[in-house]
């Protein structure tokens, strides 16, 4: 039985000097100064029990954060109205860091006369006080605040399993749900815009799997092995806040990422102190159109990005 546990203060501090004049900024605005101090405690603590050479289960509690930051001074005048619906005279100054407690147990265990590996855990995580950006459309500008809580919980398992000495397997599963737990608004009033409604997925993908096989062999009396790997992610999650109809960050040409499938192979052979591999990767050239986006409503350009396209290499390794 292992019992672990820690805490750290830290002392944070920053100053800040913000201008802005020119047309794009709707003229001189008046400079803003100032300075921010936090004192942010994390613990943790975690706990061990090894029941034997092959099996162990554990689980941890953390805290971490993330330092605040300033925001530049807007033009009242231009971004007057998006203020005024937020209920709020001018963009806050500063925002103060955000924070994320974390909570996870699992366990390691190898089985089937030591061909067998097996690793597995579950979690959860608390995200409060999020740093989020919030954009105002009349005048353009976007400044930072502390808006909301979300949540993380999900599961990951793997495993990697010799059916002979020549061969290894290796797959593993992960799923993770994330969203928020409030409906957040953009300002105190009842009238100001929803940043983000309750239950809205967080950007990121719930499923992914992925599995590889490597074979290991002689050649010419020269250690050589070949490896396949495939990753697979599920489609994104349709109600994000960009596509939530009642938020204002609202865009209806917005569509979700679909699943992405991805293999790769590689080869080798050792000569001497000497590794050669030859590799494939992105096999299939799959190319999905992923993080189709633009900036603001009223722009007419669209980003997106794909895979990286099938890509043949070498690599050597010169071991001494």
């Amino acid at each position: 039985l292992k019992l672990q546990a820690g805490l750290r203060v830290a002392q944070t501090h920053f100053d800040y000097v913000n201008w802005s004049d020119g047309p794009q900024n709707f003229g001189y605005v008046s400079p803003n100064t100032g300075k921010k101090d936090e004192t942010p405690v994390t613990p943790m603590g975690g706990v061990t029990y090894q029941f034997n050479q092959d099996d162990m289960v554990y689980a941890t509690v953390a805290k971490g954060y993330r330092i605040g930051g300033a925001n530049p001074p807007f033009p009242v005048g231009a971004c007057g109205p998006d203020l005024v619906k937020r209920g709020i005279k001018s963009v806050p100054s500063t925002y103060n860091s955000d924070s994320v407690m974390s909570y996870e147990a699992g366990s390691k265990d190898v089985v089937m006369h030591h061909t067998l590996q097996l690793a597995g855990s579950v979690y959860y995580l608390n995200w409060d006080n999020i740093q989020q950006a919030s954009y105002l459309p009349s005048c353009g500008f976007q400044y930072t605040a502390n808006l909301g809580t979300a949540e993380s919980k999900g599961f990951d398992l793997e495993a990697t399993w010799l059916p002979i000495d020549a061969l290894e397997l290796d797959v593993s599963l992960g799923y993770d749900d994330a969203h928020y737990t409030k409906t957040v608004r953009t300002g105190t009033t009842a009238a100001a815009p929803v940043l983000a409604n309750k239950g809205d997925r967080l950007p990121g993908l719930p499923w992914t799997f992925s599995v590889g096989a490597q074979y290991n062999t002689r050649i010419a009396h020269r250690h050589a092995f070949f490896r396949v790997d495939y990753e697979y992610q599920a489609p994104e999650p349709f109600m994000i806040p960009s596509r939530d109809p009642i938020t204002v960050s609202y865009d209806p040409t917005s569509v979700a990422n679909p699943a992405t499938n991805l293999v790769s192979v590689r080869g080798g052979m050792t000569f001497g102190h000497v590794n050669l591999a030859l590799f494939v990767n992105n096999l299939f050239d799959s190319h999905p159109q992923l993080d189709l986006n633009h900036q603001d409503p009223e722009t007419l350009l669209y980003e997106a990005y794909t895979l990286r396209p099938r890509t043949f290499g070498l690599t050597a390794i010169y071991r001494y």
